[in-house]
């Protein structure tokens, strides 16, 4: 894995648990279009990105689906 800066490990992180890249982006402090030119210029960290939104929409359709479960569960269909 190549050195990442700061910011990119941030915002592999909040991508980890969130896979909305606006989103993570704001809460980095960066603008989406740097995240853009980092996938485009750096191929690993794309991949890595691409891995973290991954497991970011995992734990998203988990929490969704445990909602739904319970809202089930408790009669509410």
């Amino acid at each position: 894995m190549k050195k990442r800066n700061k910011n990119q490990k941030k915002l592999l992180s909040e991508l980890r648990g969130n896979p909305l890249i606006e989103r993570a982006c704001k809460k980095v402090g960066i603008a989406r279009s740097t995240f853009y030119r980092w996938c485009e210029f750096d191929p690993d960290f794309k991949k890595e990105a691409e891995a973290a939104i991954a497991a970011g929409r995992e734990k998203m359709n988990d929490f969704a689906e445990s909602k739904l479960l319970e809202a089930m569960n408790s009669g509410n269909m």
